[in-house]
């Protein structure tokens, strides 16, 4: 896929991304892209990005608004500096690899988004949201004990949700 299919196909899922929000309300977390993931802007609305740390299970989030300035994390990955302050997000925006229809999903492996959103169940509700390219759906995404389905999947194409 093209950088400008990528856009395009991100700009589409935003869309229906910001569509779908206006049903809920929150602290959102969002998510710093890392190679070709879908790009989600989130630009009005004040968001949270993860930060992640080698040597912790949890992501912490820490509020980041549109014009503020990000440092490269423990592993790379942009997110805000120190000085923000942390959230607890009701709504995390999570970056997938692969997903099926069970609203299941594999990511890069680190097990941060599952151990966190785990947790955060724990305390209170959350939605977690995937966002995805449509053809990055596979037939079935082989599941382990800590994995953590997703409320819904938000493709170019769809909105992925178990009735």
């Amino acid at each position: 896929m093209s950088l400008v299919e990528c856009a395009e196909l991100s700009s589409q899922i935003e869309s229906r991304l910001a569509l779908y929000l206006t049903e809920l309300s929150g602290v959102i977390a969002n998510y710093s892209p890392v190679n070709n993931e879908v790009i989600v802007k989130l630009s009005t609305y004040n968001t949270c990005l993860p930060v992640i740390s080698k040597s912790k299970k949890y992501l912490k989030f820490r509020l980041w608004q549109k014009g503020a300035s990000l440092e490269k994390g423990e592993l790379g990955i942009m997110q805000p500096p120190e000085a923000a302050p942390e959230l607890s997000p009701d709504i995390i925006i999570v970056p997938i690899v692969a997903f099926d229809r069970h609203l299941n999903r594999i990511g890069y492996g680190g097990g941060y988004y599952d151990a966190t959103i785990a947790a955060l169940r724990k305390t209170k509700p959350i939605t977690a949201i995937g966002v995805a390219f449509s053809c990055q759906e596979v037939l079935q995404i082989p599941i382990e004990p800590f994995d953590e389905k997703l409320d819904i999947i938000i493709t170019e194409q769809e909105l992925v949700k178990i009735m």
